[in-house]
């Protein structure tokens, strides 16, 4: 192909960028797949025992209303004599009363900590083919909190921050999903699971 003049060739060159920018962008910042819509039920630091409980972040899926009572008569939802167990049982409350033909429940967990100052909030949810990417952000005490408050003081009682939140289940039922925890854009909790 023979070029006539030096705007043409330009113009061909500047939509060849334009092209190769648009599909650098896709790759990398593609979009994550469909929104699911979520609930929170609770949010909160006290909820299982810090002895039993992880230290990692952990992501609990909740199909029915079994799951609910496995998991609060397990040994890491065993709340130590000293706790008042009155979180634990407003939240199981909550539990009981969803809908588990239409809803499923995911426990949040940052983790055991020692100190205050910690927080779980779930960002997003999406959908992408056979994976729910629960995006999260885990607040952590920073300079600013010994500031205001003091040094971070440790107590026998260790934080264990959580979010409760429920989501529709109608996109998932029937297949075999794995739920990422994604904190800073890096997976750092994954579970497959077949969804009944």
């Amino acid at each position: 192909m023979r070029w006539t003049n030096k705007t043409t060739r330009s113009s061909v060159i500047l939509i060849g960028i334009a092209v190769i920018i648009l599909v650098i962008y896709y790759l990398y910042f593609r979009i994550p797949g469909t929104e699911i819509p979520f609930t929170t039920l609770s949010r909160g630091s006290f909820l299982r025992n810090s002895r039993t409980a992880g230290v990692t972040p952990e992501l609990i899926i909740i199909q029915d209303i079994n799951d609910v009572s496995r998991i609060e008569n397990s040994k890491e939802f065993t709340l130590p004599s000293y706790v008042i167990p009155e979180e634990k049982n407003q939240v199981f409350s909550s539990l009981r009363a969803v809908d588990y033909n239409q809803f499923l429940a995911l426990f949040v967990f940052q983790g055991s900590k020692s100190h205050s100052g910690y927080d779980v909030i779930v960002d997003d949810v999406y959908l992408s083919e056979n994976n729910v990417n629960v995006h999260a952000t885990f607040h952590t005490p920073d300079k600013w909190y010994n500031v205001f408050f003091g040094e971070q003081v440790e107590s026998p009682m260790s934080e264990d921050p959580y979010q409760l939140i429920t989501i529709r289940s109608d996109l998932l039922r029937g297949k075999t999903v794995t739920f990422n925890l994604i904190v800073r854009e890096d997976v750092i909790y994954k579970q497959e699971i077949k969804i009944n």
